[in-house]
């Protein structure tokens, strides 16, 4: 039978949980208070049910794709993440003595090898929260030897796709047309694709956030990323910097789907069969010297990829 999580109300005491270099100093707000980011710990199972008891039912759509409250069962997994191979950390607000948690963020690992992000935070610590516990949490992921962390988010979930805009980010497929899987690499670089290969990888350049062949691409049997960084203002594309790019240099094939008759279209390119030779790359569009560019039918483009990924 699941405890009673609403015992306690706000902690009597702080958790004793570890902390460490990597989790921060304490962060001094107005009136003596702090905030502290620390491990996330078993006992923090009814602190958690609090915070998530602060968020609207539009927040916890967000979070879990239903308005509904979690079962108590959920708080005492979650707190528990370390248990399952995963790991977690929370930001205590320190409020003169009286101690409440008011965000966490966590992963738990994927059966390809990455690992799967959750984070939340109290409406009244937005603007910032996020993001530090976002940053903290793939510092100590990338400590922990982990290379990837995934999200997969609603679409209208606009504070988390800005978190993943910051950093170097990719469009690891889409679960539904409302929701979107993105992967982030732990070190600040951009991604790579997960560890545990099953199926040929098809890597797509493109300045959207979904290309209108991915589906085709999934049922002939391939795994598809998408990648802006070519389009990034702050240039994340290593290419375009002339170094090599994990996600080319871990996909069967290319397809560049970005206007053939800009310059950085044509950079990316030459960059690209430069730096990695082995790597087949299609073009998604056609253009006659007298014409505007125009994308190539979809069906052919598949048959393309297909027959240069065969064996």
């Amino acid at each position: 039978m699941s405890k009673d999580l609403a015992t306690t109300q706000p902690d009597e005491t702080p958790n004793e949980a570890p902390s460490c270099a990597l989790c921060g100093p304490p962060l001094p707000l107005e009136g003596n208070r702090v905030i502290r980011i620390r491990h996330l710990v078993s006992s923090d199972a009814a602190g958690l049910k609090r915070l998530y008891g602060s968020l609207s039912a539009g927040d916890l759509t967000l979070r879990f794709f239903t308005g509904a409250a979690p079962a108590d069962s959920f708080f005492e997994r979650w707190a528990g993440v370390a248990e399952l191979g995963g790991f977690g950390l929370v930001a205590e607000l320190d409020d003169v003595g009286e101690h409440h948690l008011i965000g966490d963020a966590a992963y738990t690992p994927l059966s390809d090898g990455d690992v799967e992000l959750g984070i939340a935070v109290d409406p009244g610590h937005r603007g910032w929260l996020g993001s530090t516990l976002l940053s903290a949490l793939l510092a100590h992921a990338h400590e922990r030897g982990v290379s990837n962390v995934q999200a997969i988010v609603k679409t209208d979930n606009l504070a988390m796709r800005g978190l993943a805009s910051k950093r170097p980010c990719a469009v690891f497929g889409h679960l539904d047309w409302d929701i979107v899987r993105l992967t982030m690499s732990t070190d600040g670089s951009i991604p790579g694709w997960p560890p545990n290969k099953v199926r040929p990888r098809v890597l797509v350049e493109t300045n959207r956030t979904r290309w209108m062949g991915e589906d085709r691409l999934r049922e002939a049997g391939f795994d598809v990323m998408l990648c802006a960084g070519s389009e990034h203002p702050d240039h994340h594309c290593p290419v375009q910097n002339g170094l090599p790019c994990p996600l080319v240099d871990g996909a069967d094939a290319v397809l560049v789907d970005l206007d053939p008759t800009s310059e950085r279209t044509r950079e990316l390119i030459a960059g690209e069969r430069e730096l990695h030779p082995a790597v087949p790359l299609v073009e998604g569009f056609r253009r006659a010297d007298d014409e505007l560019p125009h994308r190539r039918d979809i069906g052919l483009v598949v048959d393309e990829i297909q027959r240069l990924t065969e064996g």
